[in-house]
């Protein structure tokens, strides 16, 4: 990753050149335009393999994240049970482990109906179980971080089980390929939103 970042540096300063330089070509700019379009194709070669770099890093760190949380969880109820942060934290691993997988089934053409059903209903019961729980405390403070935090991403919570069922549903009732990739996109952007307001909140609240 660091080798291909630094490839596009240095690339990056000629070509910005070249593309000012093929806003207004001079006679003496011409002759040198062969030169310029090998660079331009230099270019996007290394920018190519910054960003296959760039997702593979992303994705390891990924996995490495998600790898650490079933200890975490562990840790959290062998120290205060099954709490509303274990409740929370179970929530974002199936979520987490949902999108995760769908996205493995399409890259390997492997993920089937019954797949994403099971993660979905993965999902649902976790959310379900963090609602019971919830429901059961004898009192519920909105200053406890864990039930703020909670409450906060119920929303993107809900839009996201929603993207999971209703592309679970599509594939069920046979749904145009168009139809079912929208859904898939539908699916991942949901788990962002809802990752990315947890991550804003949990920064302020842990």
């Amino acid at each position: 990753y660091a080798q291909a970042l630094y490839n596009v540096t240095a690339l990056a300063d000629g070509v910005t050149r070249v593309q000012a330089r093929s806003l207004a070509p001079t006679t003496q700019q011409i002759a040198s335009e062969a030169a310029g379009k090998q660079l331009l194709l230099a270019y996007d070669q290394v920018v190519e393999k910054y960003l296959t770099a760039s997702t593979s890093l992303r994705q390891q760190l990924a996995d490495e994240d998600l790898s650490v949380r079933p200890a975490q969880l562990a840790l959290l109820e062998a120290r205060f049970g099954r709490d509303m942060q274990w409740h929370l934290l179970n929530y974002m691993i199936a979520a987490r482990q949902a999108v995760n997988q769908i996205e493995q089934g399409v890259r390997d053409a492997n993920l089937t109906p019954q797949r994403v059903a099971d993660l979905t209903e993965g999902v649902r019961k976790a959310a379900e179980d963090s609602r019971v729980f919830l429901n059961a405390m004898p009192s519920r403070r909105l200053d406890d971080e864990a039930i703020y935090l909670w409450y906060n991403i119920k929303a993107p919570a809900d839009e996201y089980l929603k993207a999971l069922t209703t592309l679970h549903q599509d594939w069920q009732d046979h749904a145009a390929p168009q139809q079912l990739s929208d859904d898939y996109y539908r699916v991942t952007r949901r788990y962002d939103a809802l990752l990315s307001y947890y991550n804003r909140l949990a920064r302020n609240a842990f």
